[in-house]
Formats: C-alpha cells, sequence, structure tokens
C-alpha cells in the first residue's frame, strides 16, 4: 500500500473509533476488536493511540465509570465487578484499582434491603433461600450473604414486633 491509502485507511479507522465512544464509553481492548474486523492490525493501532492522546479512550477511567454504574444502578462484590472488568479488556492492576472502593458488606446489605419487603410475606426459610439466590447471583459470598440475610430478618422481626 502506498503512504496516501495508508493515510486513508488511518483516517477511516479513526473515525469509526470515534463513532463506537461516542456512542459510549469503550476499553481499548472493545475498540481494538471492533476496528480489526474491518482495518489493518497498523492503522488499528495508530487509530487507538491518537484517540489516547486525544483523551478519548482510557481504561482506567472507564473501569471508574463501569464500577460506579454498578455500584449505584445494581450492586455487585468487587470480585464479580473484577471480573466483568477484566471480561471487557481493562488490564488486571486498572481492574483493582477502580473495585478498591467497593465495600462488599454495604454493597450486600443493600441489595438484599431492596428485595426484602417483598419476600417477608413469605416465612422466614422462603425468605432467606430468595435472598440467599440473590445475594449469589451478585457475587456475594455465602458467608456474607447468611450475615446480611440474618440481619434483614432481625431487623424486620424488630420493626414488626
Amino acid at each position: 500500500m502506498d503512504s496516501q491509502q495508508d493515510a486513508d485507511q488511518l483516517q477511516k479507522a479513526i473515525t469509526a473509533a470515534l463513532r463506537l465512544v461516542a456512542q459510549r464509553s469503550r476499553t481499548q481492548a472493545e475498540l481494538r476488536q471492533r476496528l480489526g474486523r474491518r482495518f489493518p492490525a497498523g492503522p488499528v493501532e495508530a487509530a487507538l493511540a491518537r484517540l489516547r492522546e486525544l483523551g478519548y479512550v482510557d481504561d482506567a477511567s472507564f473501569a471508574s465509570q463501569w464500577v460506579q454504574g454498578r455500584d449505584q444502578g445494581h450492586p455487585r462484590a468487587a470480585a464479580l465487578v473484577r471480573r466483568e472488568l477484566l471480561a471487557r479488556g481493562v488490564g488486571p492492576q486498572e481492574a483493582e484499582a477502580a473495585v478498591a472502593a467497593l465495600d462488599d458488606v454495604e454493597s450486600a446489605y443493600q441489595v438484599a434491603r431492596k428485595a426484602a419487603p417483598s419476600l417477608r410475606g413469605l416465612g422466614k426459610v422462603l425468605f432467606q433461600r430468595r435472598l440467599w439466590g440473590r445475594l449469589r447471583r451478585r457475587g456475594f459470598g455465602p458467608e456474607l450473604a447468611w450475615q446480611v440475610i440474618e440481619r434483614l430478618w432481625r431487623e424486620g422481626e424488630a420493626s414488626s414486633g
């Protein structure tokens, strides 16, 4: 390829990458995969370098935003959020730094507290079983799940008694 074709490929790759990050924030790995479907490796890497320079691609920022969104909308255990970030191509250091501020105890309590009112009338066994499943699906460990379930059951008994 001549230099004009290389420049055209690079410009098209940059334009495609900008279109993708305009839709939502993305990791370098996600962009590399998507752009790699249409462009050779050289223009893809050059486009990613340019977007990093411009501040449009930053895996640490992506990880921080992802964790914040998860914690506010649908809390999950730090280990599960870390795995989600790694699966999206965030590096281990960035993923670890992003989840460092998560409090599994508080997150588990928020998940269970939100579900508890609709489960109170089912009796203690079903209350425990349903909350157990919900907490485990969100990545919380068995010991923490039981602690939170017992705490909420005691709180419910105290408020109704």
